[in-house]
């Protein structure tokens, strides 16, 4: 079994913030998202919230559009937590989503998209 191959990071833009993204799920990926699962009744249930700054955390590697005083900041999940409201979207939710639907996470969603 070979490595898991790096591939170019994603962008993905939102207003006016440009998020680059890796690419590739790794095993350790998957077993951090797994973990976020409860066992309900007969099936699983996952906290939204952490499921998405667990993506987040995980895969944002940088950010730009983001600056303090004129000067960049750096991407955290603290300083993208720390972004004004904005009534209209949720950065959070947006961002996690996009991850979701382009970095691998789930077999059966990929599967789908390439009609399998």
């Amino acid at each position: 079994m070979e490595l898991t191959k790096k591939k170019p990071d994603l962008k993905f833009t939102h207003k006016e913030l440009t998020f680059t993204v890796r690419a590739v799920a790794t095993a350790g990926d998957k077993y951090e998202i797994d973990c976020l699962y409860d066992v309900k009744g007969d099936g699983l249930e996952i906290n939204r919230r952490m499921f998405y700054l667990t993506l987040i955390e995980r895969f944002v590697t940088g950010w730009e559009g983001v600056t303090e005083n004129g000067k960049p900041v750096p991407f955290s999940l603290a300083n993208l937590l720390s972004l004004p409201y904005d009534h209209e979207d949720d950065i959070v939710i947006i961002l996690g989503s996009w991850i979701t639907n382009h970095v691998g996470i789930f077999k059966q969603a990929d599967d789908k998209k390439k009609g399998n």
